[in-house]
C-alpha cells in the first residue's frame, strides 16, 4: 500500500502538508481572530453610533457673569437635562466675574448667549452693538441691598429713611454700569440724592463671597448684589438684608412683578447663525421656569446644590420668592403688554438712576427677534 493510501481518514480531511493537530490549532486561532474582529466591528459601530448621537446635539456656549442666585432657571435646565432634551450640547458655562466681562465675551465671540439683566443689554446697545434679548430669566428685580453696622437705620424702617441712611456711605456694587449700580442710583434718586456724589460707589466684582468679605472687613458699609446675598450675609453674621425688591420693598415702580429684568442676550448675527440652537435654548429655559413655579417642593435640593453655603431654613425662605419671580413664558415679545410694561419699569429705573438718558432708550421691538419664537 502506498504511503498516500496509508493516510488516516482524519489526515485525508486536512490540507496537504498540515498535520491534524496543527490544523486544529490554526482553526482555533482563526475562530478567535474572527471573534475579535466581530467585537472590534461592534465596538466601532457603537462608537460611530455614539458619534452620530453627539453630532445630533447642537452646541451652544453659554456665558455667566456671576454665580448669582438669579440664574437659577439656567441651573435647573442643566440639572434636569432640559438642554439635552431640546437637542443641545451646552458645555459647562464659564463665570466671567461681572456683567461687563460677560458682555465682552459675547462681543469677542467667546460665547453665544449670556445671562444678565436688561441694564447689561442696554449698556451694550448704547455702544452701537447690535444685541438682542433671547429669553426671560426672572420677572422681579433680583438685586438686594445689605448693610453693615455703620448704617443705623433698621430694615423695618420706611424706604426713604433707609435710603437717606446710606448717604455718605461706601457702597459696593458688582461693577460700574452694572445693574447693581443702576439700582443704587435709582434708590438715591427717589429721595433727591445722587449716589455718585452723595455716596462712594466701589466696584467689587461679581463674586458674592468677595463682596461679603469686603463688608465684614469694613472696606464697604453696604453692598448691592443679586439674591441670595442678603441671606448669605445674615447667615455669616456679616450684615443685614436691608432693601429687597423681591419682598416688595419698592412699590413705585413695582419691582416685584411685571419687571423685564433678568434676561439672556446674544448678538443679532449669532441669532441669525444659530437660530435653531437659540430656539431650543428658549424652550429649555421655559421648561426650567415652569418646573420652579410648579415644583417648589423639589427645588430645595437643587437650590442647596446650587448654593451649598445656604442653610436649609434660608433656602426655604428663598424658594417662594424665586418661584414668584418666574415668568409665564421665556419668549420676549414687544406686543406682550406685561413685558412691555416690565421693560418700561426697568428703563424708567435706569433713567432715574442716571444710567441712561431717556433719548438713548431703545424701543423694546428693537431689542427682540420674533424668529426665535416661531414654531
Amino acid at each position: 500500500m502506498s504511503r498516500t493510501a496509508r493516510r488516516t481518514t482524519a489526515e485525508r480531511r486536512t490540507p496537504t502538508g498540515v498535520r491534524h493537530g496543527q490544523w486544529m490549532l490554526l482553526l482555533v486561532l482563526a475562530l478567535a481572530m474572527a471573534a475579535c474582529g466581530q467585537s472590534a466591528d461592534a465596538e466601532g459601530a457603537g462608537q460611530a453610533a455614539d458619534g452620530e448621537d453627539a453630532e445630533e446635539l447642537m452646541r451652544l456656549d453659554v456665558i455667566l457673569p456671576t454665580n448669582s442666585g438669579g440664574w437659577i432657571p439656567y441651573y435647573v435646565a442643566v440639572e434636569n437635562g432640559y438642554f439635552e432634551e431640546q437637542g443641545l450640547d451646552v458645555p459647562e458655562a464659564p463665570v466671567m466675574g461681572d456683567s461687563g466681562k460677560a458682555a465682552a465675551a459675547i462681543v469677542g465671540g467667546s460665547g453665544d448667549v449670556a445671562l444678565g439683566v436688561v441694564p447689561d443689554v442696554l449698556s451694550l446697545a448704547a455702544t452701537g452693538t447690535d444685541v438682542v434679548m433671547v429669553s426671560t430669566i426672572t420677572n422681579i428685580y433680583t438685586t438686594d441691598v445689605v448693610v453693615g453696622p455703620r448704617v443705623q437705620a433698621d430694615p423695618d424702617d420706611d424706604l426713604e429713611t433707609k435710603i437717606r441712611a446710606l448717604e455718605g456711605m461706601r457702597i459696593g456694587v458688582t461693577g460700574i454700569g452694572a445693574g447693581s449700580e443702576a439700582f443704587m442710583k435709582f434708590l438715591f434718586s427717589l429721595v433727591g440724592l445722587d449716589a455718585t456724589e452723595d455716596a462712594e460707589i466701589i466696584a467689587l466684582g461679581g463674586d458674592p463671597t468677595a463682596s461679603i468679605v469686603a463688608l465684614s472687613e469694613d472696606r464697604v458699609d453696604s453692598i448691592a448684589h443679586g439674591i441670595p446675598i442678603g441671606q448669605i450675609a445674615e447667615l455669616q453674621g456679616a450684615g443685614r438684608l436691608y432693601i429687597s425688591p423681591g419682598r416688595g420693598d419698592i412699590t413705585e415702580p413695582s419691582l416685584d412683578e411685571n419687571v423685564l429684568f433678568g434676561v439672556t442676550y446674544a448678538l443679532r448675527e449669532t441669532v441669525e447663525d444659530k437660530t435653531e440652537e437659540l430656539q431650543a435654548f428658549v424652550r429649555a429655559m421655559e421648561q426650567a421656569q415652569a418646573f420652579i413655579r410648579d415644583h417648589t417642593d423639589q427645588m430645595a435640593d437643587i437650590y442647596a446644590e446650587y448654593q451649598p453655603n445656604l442653610a436649609p431654613d434660608v433656602v426655604q425662605e428663598l424658594l417662594p420668592i424665586v418661584a414668584a419671580g418666574m415668568p409665564d413664558t421665556a419668549a420676549i415679545r414687544a406686543d406682550n403688554p406685561g413685558q412691555a410694561e416690565g421693560y418700561d419699569n426697568v428703563t424708567s429705573l435706569l433713567v432715574a438712576g442716571g444710567i441712561l438718558e431717556q433719548a438713548t432708550v431703545l424701543p423694546l421691538e428693537d431689542l427682540v427677534e420674533p424668529t426665535l419664537y416661531e414654531d
